[in-house]
């Protein structure tokens, strides 16, 4: 490929398998992060998530100065049924675990 008449290379990245995928609004994400971020406020050390998947649900887990806290979604169902959301969707071969670090 060439823009301007320069040569370019496009990398190619391999196919990749996941064991577990989760399919959810980026805004709940999002305000999951922020929720968990101010329990886990461990001082000079950074904000970290633990998140779980099974086949029928999604966890979320923090601890920090404030305690511990425990977020969950379950598959396919909205959390409040009576907003109107999409639903989290989960597709899964293996049970996984992901350790996030949210510092900033």
């Amino acid at each position: 490929m060439e823009i301007n008449g320069v040569p370019i290379e496009i990398p190619e990245y391999p196919e990749s398998e996941y064991l577990a995928i989760v399919r959810m609004p980026s805004a709940k994400f999002m305000r999951i992060c922020k929720k968990l971020s101010s329990v886990g406020d461990r001082g000079d050390r950074d904000t970290v998530v633990i998140i779980s998947v099974d086949k029928e649900r999604v966890d979320f887990f923090t601890w920090g100065k404030a305690g511990t806290s425990t977020i969950f979604y379950t598959a396919g169902k909205p959390k409040e049924p009576t907003l109107i959301e999409e639903p989290i969707l989960i597709e899964m071969k293996e049970k996984v675990s992901l350790t996030l670090d949210l510092s900033t």
